[in-house]
């Protein structure tokens, strides 16, 4: 009976260990997905309209916030990106609106949804800092 219990324990401690392996593998998908979305390997397959426009990297020490909106026929989006300096990406998000915009409303639309979601950032922040002892 002690040699099938010592066994169960084994077993139980490899499976928790497959879940952890699994887990980590989970996150490190997620990562690997969200950076593909933000840093494109491949060039878009649909070709862009107008002047293509680089990202310029801030100051030392400045987080730079950009985003953009579009209108099409009853809907607009728009989305934002937050990096670093380097380029990381620390945030972003966007949206989808019903109903007809033009383009100058869309843009102030997503103007407001950015200052909120900068204020959730720096708020965010504050307190990663305020928890590191800053």
């Amino acid at each position: 009976m002690d040699g099938v219990k010592e066994t169960l324990e084994v077993v139980k401690g490899r499976i928790n260990e497959l879940h952890t392996i699994r887990e980590q593998l989970k996150d490190y998908v997620n990562l690997s997905n969200e950076f593909s979305i933000y840093n494109p390997v491949n060039p878009p397959i649909l070709a862009q309209i107008g002047d293509t426009k680089k990202w310029e990297r801030p100051s030392k020490g400045i987080f730079k916030i950009n985003f953009d909106a579009t209108v099409n026929d009853n809907r607009m989006g728009y989305g934002v990106i937050i990096r670093d300096d380097d380029g990381f990406v620390l945030g972003g998000g966007g949206d989808f609106n019903e109903g007809r915009f033009s383009v100058l409303e869309a843009e102030c639309i997503a103007l407001e949804k950015i200052i909120e979601v900068a204020d959730k950032f720096w708020v965010m922040w504050l307190l990663k800092l305020t928890m590191l002892g800053w």
